[in-house]
C-alpha cells in the first residue's frame, strides 16, 4: 500500500493531481499481482503496457486523427468500467494476510500518521502547486 501511494504521488507532480487516483488504483494492483505471485516480471509487464496504451498510442493517435482519438479513448475508458464493475463483483474474492479486506484500518492509520509520509505529502503538493504556478 505504501509503495502504492508513493507511485501515485510521484505521477502526480509531473502530470497532475488527477494522475494520482489512477495510479494509485495500478499501483494497488501490481503489488497486489506481486505479493500473490512473488514475482515481479507481470507487474513490469503490465506498467509497459499501461504506458503504451495510455501514453505511446494516444500520442500517435493525436498526430494522425482527432476522430481515432476520441474513438481510441472511448474504447479506453469503456474497458475501464468494465474492469471496474469486475472487481467490484468479485472483491470478495482478494485475499491478502489472509484476510479478506484489501487493508486494515490500522494499517492506513499508521501510514498516514507517518512523519515521512506526511512530509512526503507536503513536498509532493508544494512541487505541484510550483509547477503549475510557475
Amino acid at each position: 500500500m505504501v509503495s502504492s501511494f508513493c507511485f501515485a504521488i510521484v505521477h502526480g507532480v509531473s502530470q497532475g493531481i488527477p494522475q494520482i487516483i489512477y495510479t494509485f488504483i495500478l499501483g494497488m494492483i501490481w503489488s497486489y499481482l506481486v505479493v500473490k505471485t512473488g514475482n515481479i516480471k507481470l507487474s513490469i509487464i503490465l506498467h509497459s503496457l499501461s504506458n503504451l496504451f495510455g501514453s505511446i498510442i494516444i500520442q500517435l493517435l493525436q498526430g494522425i486523427s482527432m476522430e481515432a482519438l476520441g474513438i481510441y479513448s472511448m474504447f479506453m475508458m469503456l474497458l475501464g468500467i468494465i474492469g471496474l464493475i469486475c472487481f467490484i463483483k468479485n472483491k470478495k474474492n482478494i485475499v491478502l494476510d489472509n484476510q479478506n479486506k484489501l487493508c486494515d484500518k490500522n494499517i492506513l492509520k499508521d501510514i498516514f500518521t507517518n512523519k515521512g509520509i506526511i512530509v512526503y505529502i507536503m513536498l509532493t503538493i508544494t512541487i505541484i502547486i510550483l509547477k503549475n504556478v510557475l
